[in-house]
């Protein structure tokens, strides 16, 4: 009965040890996407014949599109990407 005991232990310890092996970690399936980050540069210009210049960039697309807004409001050819 001693060897029974002895190789039940056995057994509940080798799996107890195992089994955190066994389970899959919840993981982002894109793990570098919480670290990265999309800029949406500003570009504008007074006329055809001007050079763009760029005026910044935003982490937002809505941000982007308000500076854009602006630009084409005081008459200037804008755009962001």
């Amino acid at each position: 009965m001693n060897w029974l005991s002895k190789t039940v232990v056995s057994v509940v310890l080798g799996l107890s040890l195992v089994a955190p092996m066994a389970v899959t970690p919840q993981a982002d399936a894109n793990p570098t996407s919480q670290t990265q980050h999309r800029v949406y540069y500003v570009y504008y210009r007074s006329c055809s014949s001007t050079p763009w210049v760029c005026y910044g960039g935003y982490y937002q697309p809505n941000q982007a599109q308000q500076a854009v807004t602006w630009f084409r409001y005081y008459g200037y050819d804008s755009y962001y990407r």
